[in-house]
């Protein structure tokens, strides 16, 4: 063989060897095609346990939980494993799947780090978790999941009771609801921390308590929270009955709080070198202080109507800031339609409806009754 044509045969024998050695022999990565999994209580379907689904899933997955309740190793302590999936029940019906978590379980779900809002929760109930260190039902460390339609329901933990926000988090949660959750210190159903910022639509927050401060609510750390059409009714705790909040901020936007209570301080909400925004919201009915507490911070109140607290009205930082012609501001009953079962909807009458003033509906609840 001539040299010339020895270095033609080396020349195509190297093209060719480096073809063969790119990714998958020099073919295209296939990409993965989303899949179901589906998990019964029982343990069957496609895995016997939520967690073992999940460690199987790849991003994109949808597991899905039959009705039922679900306990034991494997299905609570669930762990996302940073992968971008959804969990759901498969009826849609958060009473009828139940992650039962007894107590003793270090947390029910866990998200961590780099997590987006791929990462879905939506339609289960996470209770009776309970711990002594932070966060009982949800643990999230700087991610931001998307949870919609879930119940936290008589979780219980050191802070964060309902959910634990650290590092960052920025999760939003859509039609979810937090009830009696109980916080040894802080934070009854939502603890956040750390520079956290978490969104909350359509959500309720029932007599869930701490037994320091914020009975659903307390930020600290530089953690901003926004709550729009939100409601907060019968909380509890020393401080801040509805909410508690230092060093960070809070946004209440058609939001409703009914008949929340403080041992010491503000049966609505207490904050502390923290700004408050309040518009178009409804403070009302609450006992053992005034609506709102405040030390070195500043309220930003629009079109809200904060009636019959106990401790006061527009008391401290909200004086003068009563007023329809300038603020929006009123204090007058607001006519719920049946607030003994929790109905909060509005009467034709009520001076928070949307047809009393220029501010619109005043409140998370429309007319809904004669």
């Amino acid at each position: 063989m001539s040299s010339r044509l020895l270095s033609a045969v080396l020349v195509g024998l190297a093209v060719l060897l480096t073809v063969s050695c790119s990714d998958d022999n020099g073919v295209k990565p296939r990409l993965h095609q989303p899949v179901s999994h589906l998990v019964r209580p029982d343990g069957t379907g496609d895995f016997p346990t939520i967690q073992k689904a999940i460690n199987a899933a790849a991003d994109g997955d949808t597991i899905e939980l039959a009705d039922g309740t679900f306990a034991g190793e494997g299905n609570c302590e669930i762990s996302y494993l940073e992968k971008a999936i959804v969990v759901r029940s498969q009826s849609g019906d958060p009473q009828a799947c139940i992650l039962g978590c007894e107590g003793g379980r270090s947390v029910g779900i866990h998200f961590g780090s780099d997590l987006g809002p791929q990462a879905v929760l939506r339609g289960v109930t996470i209770a009776n978790a309970a711990r002594t260190g932070d966060g009982g039902a949800v643990y999230c460390k700087g991610s931001s999941p998307t949870l919609i339609d879930c119940c936290f329901s008589k979780n219980e933990a050191s802070n964060g009771a309902g959910m634990y926000c650290t590092g960052g988090a920025s999760p939003t949660l859509i039609g979810c609801s937090f009830s009696e959750n109980m916080a040894t210190f802080r934070g009854g159903g939502i603890y956040c921390i750390y520079s956290s910022s978490p969104t909350f639509i359509d959500c309720t927050f029932t007599g869930n308590r701490a037994g320091a401060e914020g009975g659903a609510i307390i930020c600290l750390g530089s953690s901003t929270l926004t709550f729009t059409n939100c409601t907060f009714v019968g909380n509890r705790a020393s401080y801040g009955g509805a909410a508690n909040c230092v060093g960070s901020s809070l946004t209440f936007t058609n939001c409703t709080l009914v008949g929340n209570h403080a041992v010491d301080a503000a049966g609505g909400i207490y904050h502390i070198e923290s700004p408050l925004v309040l518009d178009n919201t409804i403070i009302a009915f609450g006992t053992g202080g005034e609506a709102v507490c405040s030390f070195r911070s500043a309220a930003f109140v629009t079109c809200c109507n904060i009636f019959g607290n106990e401790g006061g009205d527009w008391t401290g930082c909200l004086e003068n800031q009563d007023g329809i012609e300038i603020y929006g501001n009123i204090s007058a009953d607001p006519l719920f339609c049946d607030p003994e079962n929790h109905d909060f909807r509005l009467r034709p009458a009520s001076p928070c409806s949307p047809d009393s003033s220029w501010c619109g509906l005043v409140g998370a609840w429309p007319v809904g009754c004669e």
